[in-house]
């Protein structure tokens, strides 16, 4: 993702018209890989929804609203899709899923699944509030998630 597409993305996510229906169309194309006929290790991870979730991340970052009115009414699809991203993705290696790209974001965020707790963190804090999510934050809930060995414990833990 260029800085050109980047800029577009989060011009897109200054606007909550524009927001709620793109974020939709993001979620969906997040929940809804498109299939391949490869079956490679970089398959593993569909390049279509890592975009989609750094797309939605760079919408994410501009609404400065907290919390959104906007954003909380798709909370239950945002939270829907990146688990469902994160739980294709736990433990898989960034360095496979992009060697065909080179995504600055990507990259600097070291694995897919990160990139969507990433995402999921800042839907979070835009829709709940700071404060629901510095508490998933102190209660280690990310690191959780992150991990093929307590990804489940995550998953309870953030619906707790």
């Amino acid at each position: 993702m260029d800085s050109d597409a980047s800029e577009l993305w989060r011009t897109l996510g200054g606007d909550d018209f524009f927001t709620l229906h793109i974020l939709r169309l993001l979620m969906s194309k997040i929940q809804c890989p498109a299939s391949t006929d490869r079956s490679s290790a970089e398959d593993m991870v569909a390049l279509g929804p890592l975009a989609a979730t750094c797309a939605s991340l760079e919408m994410l970052t501009t609404i400065y609203s907290s919390p959104s009115p906007v954003l909380r009414e798709l909370v239950p699809e945002i939270l829907c899709a990146l688990l469902e991203q994160a739980g294709r993705t736990v433990g898989q290696d960034m360095s496979i899923a992009t060697r065909s790209i080179q995504w600055r974001q990507l990259q600097e965020v070291g694995n897919p699944c990160r990139l969507s707790m990433e995402t999921l963190a800042c839907a979070i804090s835009k829709a709940l509030g700071e404060r629901v999510a510095a508490a998933l934050c102190g209660e280690g809930t990310w690191p959780l998630l992150e991990s093929p060995q307590t990804h489940h414990e995550g998953v309870c833990q953030l619906a707790s």
